[in-house]
């Protein structure tokens, strides 16, 4: 029986002979599951990359809100300075 790694698939795992080998238990688990743990910064790199963008366009979207907000009150505020001046 033949596992493939997905980050080296040209390097296949060969359970089979991970077992004929007289390891103990232990060092048999940790030969499988260390081909499969994240050896690299690459592997975290989208999430981290994701969690910056959404941080991003989060601060982007509230001072958009909060400029067109100001925007509306600076304009009320000129309207209600016309009416004064025409009343």
């Amino acid at each position: 029986m033949r596992c493939f790694c997905i980050k080296n698939a040209r390097q296949p795992i060969d359970l089979e002979l991970i077992k004929r080998v007289k390891f103990r238990k232990n060092e048999q688990q940790h030969l499988i599951v260390s081909r499969f743990t994240v050896n690299s910064w690459l592997d975290y790199f989208p999430y981290v990359a994701m969690a910056i963008k959404l941080i991003a366009l989060g601060v982007a979207a509230f001072f958009a809100i909060k400029w067109h907000f100001d925007q509306d009150k600076k304009l009320k505020e000129e309207k209600k300075g016309i009416a004064r001046l025409d009343a």
